[in-house]
């Protein structure tokens, strides 16, 4: 059911704004479910001219790149042209800062704030989103809902870490009106930085959960403990992944606990939902949402991958007229599949490796997920580039800090005291400086690493 968006109407309903541009995109994106790949991407890029010349216009940053772009290759928007047009890394928005935004959003995208992100390299950035680019990522919500059959009337669950420790606890959790676009939806959260495993089990069985999202990471730990317990969600009906990369190991575990099937998606908060997994039977690939974003996979090189070569992923966001989201490294591998030969025809990705969380052990044997630490220590001392935590024990922890220039000693006590203030047991935190925090040889960035022995 809709909200009306005239005052005393409460049935037939009549949409706002809001739910008038998710319906209508909606719509649209029903019709072209079938298109043949070149008439998506002839559109992409009608899509993309207004506005790359809108960000030349009106983003400080964007302008003296599409310049140098101009001089390049004449102006000329072609797919292969479109490729000449430099990376947007996090750093260079991190060094961008107000630069970045652009000066004159359009007045009909709606309200204009910020988003911030640590994203699966630990780089904190923040951009600007607008009411229509928020549209996009609740039409592809809905049509992710759509094509996995779910019924929107039943009891849908969020769990995942929570930057405010008194949200989102066990065990009542709290309600997430905001989460999906419509009303009627039973939305329930709960925060896992704050809950044991058996926590979030009982909070799952007696809330009578139907669908539920979280961590790949989370849910392979769940499975584990229910199958100790010998535990049964009997009104779960299908999970879905966020921020993290499945594997097929942690696919048939989840699956042959809980008896319901985990659909994997894949998408960041700078730009929503980019890609999620086939609805036909037997296929695990992710299918690009070619609708909002333009999906590459670039080698060494930069040249676009070929199916099962492993490549850094870039998205441009095709409708984001405050941030110029335009061939964004999202700091993520994947490789492509071969192309779905089924009724999708959608560019199809075989695997993403991001993200990685590990648990936080404390004495007594309790295991819990670490609250997230990025957007509270990106505000004490914004020259923080990366951020990991080393857990070494049970009372002692290494705060591993890359940095663009050398904190002062105030930022750097505020930091761990930050963490301290957050953590559900006394640690020992040490500071340690590096010039790079890499990569586990997974592919992935580990924020948090419990290296405790046994």
């Amino acid at each position: 059911m809709l909200n009306s968006g005239i005052p005393g109407l409460t049935w037939p309903p009549i949409p706002g704004r809001m739910d008038a541009w998710i319906l209508a995109l909606l719509d649209q994106f029903h019709e072209a479910r079938n298109w043949p790949l070149d008439r998506l991407r002839d559109h992409q890029f009608k899509q993309l001219a207004p506005l790359l010349r809108h960000h030349a216009r009106t983003s400080p940053f964007f302008t003296e790149r599409y310049g140098a772009w101009v001089r390049e290759t004449g102006g000329k928007l072609t797919p292969e042209s479109f490729k000449k047009l430099p990376l947007l890394t996090r750093a260079d928005i991190q060094n961008a800062g107000e630069s970045l935004f652009s000066t004159e959003v359009p007045t009909d995208h709606g309200l204009i704030w910020g988003r911030g992100t640590s994203g699966s390299t630990g780089e904190p950035v923040t951009i600007r989103v607008t009411n229509l680019s928020e549209a996009f990522r609740f039409a592809l919500s809905l049509r992710f809902e759509a094509w996995n059959n779910r019924d929107r009337d039943g009891i849908y669950a969020l769990i995942r870490a929570i930057e405010d420790s008194e949200q989102g606890l066990p065990p009542e959790g709290d309600s997430e009106p905001n989460w999906r676009p419509f009303p009627g939806n039973r939305t329930r959260l709960l925060n896992c930085g704050s809950c044991s495993l058996d926590q979030q089990l009982d909070w799952l069985a007696e809330m009578k959960v139907n669908y539920l999202t979280t961590y790949p990471s989370n849910l392979e730990y769940l499975a584990r403990r229910s199958e100790e317990r010998n535990f049964e969600l009997p009104c779960l009906r299908d999970m879905s992944t966020m921020s993290e990369g499945l594997s097929l190991g942690q696919r048939t575990l989840i699956e042959r606990a809980f008896g319901a099937p985990v659909i994997e998606t894949y998408g960041s908060e700078e730009v929503g939902f980019t890609a999620f997994q086939c609805p036909q039977p037997g296929h695990h690939h992710l299918l690009v949402q070619m609708e909002s974003v333009i999906w590459e996979i670039l080698n060494e090189n930069g040249e676009e991958c070929a199916p099962g070569e492993v490549g850094r992923v870039v998205v441009t966001d095709l409708h984001n007229f405050a941030s110029p989201l335009i061939r964004y490294e999202q700091g993520d591998l994947a490789e492509w599949d071969a192309p779905c030969a089924g009724e999708f025809t959608r560019p199809a990705i075989r695997r993403v490796m991001g993200r990685v969380r590990h648990m936080m052990q404390l004495p007594g044997g309790a295991m819990t997920f670490p609250f997230r630490w990025e957007e509270e220590t990106g505000k004490i001392a914004p020259s923080v580039r990366q951020l990991q935590i080393i857990q070494r024990s049970l009372s002692e922890m290494d705060v591993v800090l890359a940095v663009q220039e050398p904190l002062v000693e105030e930022e750097e006590k505020a930091i761990l005291g930050t963490i301290a203030k957050r953590l559900d047991h006394k640690f020992q935190l040490t500071p340690v400086y590096v010039d790079k925090i890499p990569r586990a040889k997974s592919g992935k960035f580990e924020e948090f690493v419990c290296a405790v022995e046994g």
